[in-house]
């Protein structure tokens, strides 16, 4: 059984020259979940961020079923979907690791939740 942490992400879309809070997930997960991950640039969010090598230069964006990035609003939708898909939610594990407030992640990201497969 595998376990994926998912994140809200705060990312600048340098085509809108917005930023959108998107859900990413920590690595390339196995599964039907599989389809719906794109790897994008993991842009600066300011001309001031500093490069630091512990940071990727990448994120893995969680993609809906029109191929757009999966935002904040569309969690329901999500976790439909995931639940449909035998992914099963980790309860535990995100109060776990939430209640110490740790952040295992440098991506301007916050944990939203643990999912399990297989």
């Amino acid at each position: 059984m595998e376990t994926y942490c998912i994140y809200e992400t705060i990312y600048l879309d340098r085509l809108s020259k917005s930023y959108k809070i998107i859900l990413t997930i920590d690595r390339k997960p196995n599964g039907p979940l599989s389809t719906r991950i794109k790897t994008i640039q993991n842009n600066p969010l300011s001309p001031f961020q500093v490069n630091d090598e512990c940071i990727p230069n990448c994120l893995l964006a969680v993609l809906n079923e029109n191929l757009e990035f999966v935002c904040l609003p569309q969690l329901p939708t999500l976790i439909t979907y995931l639940t449909a898909n035998n992914y099963k939610i980790d309860y535990n594990l995100t109060t776990l690791l939430t209640s110490k407030n740790i952040n295992i992640n440098q991506n301007n990201s916050k944990i939203l939740f643990y999912i399990s497969y297989g």
